[in-house]
């Protein structure tokens, strides 16, 4: 007898109805009745009468159920240490992304870690604000995210990554688009954008006596940020590299500041213990080569 009638059987005998169990194994009605006429050919006798409320077994078929129930359990039992199995031998490492960094350089840095890392790999780009308390409850094993953070990070640990400046970048409506070089007074108090508004990117960027009148803040992508500073009058400050590297916006919209000191923007590898130092080591090296060194 072919194993995988008894199985059929028992499914039938405990769902009460050929209807129920059809869907319950995913086999249309004709061929699970098939099976079960060829089960019956090779038990010698009926095994299910019919009733008006579904099916019940008969002696033989009841008898032939509990070796079908057995079956039922076993094949259980193996999916059951096939999953262990291979939960024990999937090492999934879930790394979080900076919104700009990710839309600037993810996909080859994804390329070097695949590269680097041959387990499963779980990428969420999202702002520090959400990806900080994850990577703190162990949701997240890394965060490649802004080296200096106005969220507590005293249980974590970091290793400087990437390094660039910062500069203003306005839109093409903007009165100052088209000028390379501008005093700082002479930047326009009104029509700012903020970008990462609720983990210290801001604070990174802006200086802390300029009194700006922010009109949009924008947490987590950035894609919008980007697309509307483009061609619009406003004016926000970024990381200068990385933001021309995202191809949306070039470097015709920066502005440089006379007489005011360069800003650092720094991003950092943060995690809360020791994981695979291959895929580290990648991230690292990958992040000093785009390193804008200024």
């Amino acid at each position: 007898m072919n194993p995988n009638h008894l199985r059929q059987l028992a499914v039938v005998i405990n769902a009460g109805s050929i209807t129920r169990a059809s869907d319950l194994l995913n086999l249309s009605q004709p061929a699970l009745s098939r099976s079960l006429q060829v089960l019956e050919h090779q038990a010698g006798g009926a095994l299910l009468n019919r009733t008006r409320h579904g099916v019940i077994p008969t002696e033989l078929g009841a008898e032939l159920g509990q070796l079908g129930e057995k079956i039922l359990r076993e094949t259980r039992l193996a999916q059951r240490v096939s999953e262990q199995w291979r939960a024990k031998h999937r090492t999934e490492i879930q790394v979080g992304i900076d919104p700009l960094w990710e839309l600037a350089h993810g996909p080859q840095m994804i390329t070097s870690m695949n590269q680097a890392y041959a387990g499963q790999l779980h990428l969420r780009a999202a702002s520090a604000s959400t990806l900080v308390p994850l990577l703190k409850e162990g949701e997240l094993d890394l965060l490649l995210g802004p080296r200096f953070l106005s969220l507590d990070h005293s249980q974590l640990h970091s290793t400087p990554v990437y390094q660039d400046r910062v500069s203003v970048f306005v839109g093409k409506q903007h009165p100052l688009y088209g000028q390379t070089r501008c005093h700082i007074t002479d930047l326009p108090k009104q029509g700012w954008l903020m970008a990462g508004a609720d983990a210290g990117f801001a604070f990174q960027l802006q200086p802390e006596a300029l009194e700006l009148e922010t009109h949009l803040r924008f947490t987590g992508s950035l894609t919008s940020l980007m697309q509307l500073l483009r061609d619009s009058a406003y004016a926000c400050w970024l990381p200068h590299a990385l933001s021309i590297a995202t191809g949306l916006i070039d470097a015709s919209h920066a502005l440089e500041l006379i007489d005011y000191p360069t800003r650092p923007y720094e991003l950092a590898l943060w995690s809360t213990g020791s994981l695979p130092r291959t895929l580290t080591d990648a991230i690292t090296e990958f992040g000093h080569a785009q390193s804008d060194g200024y």
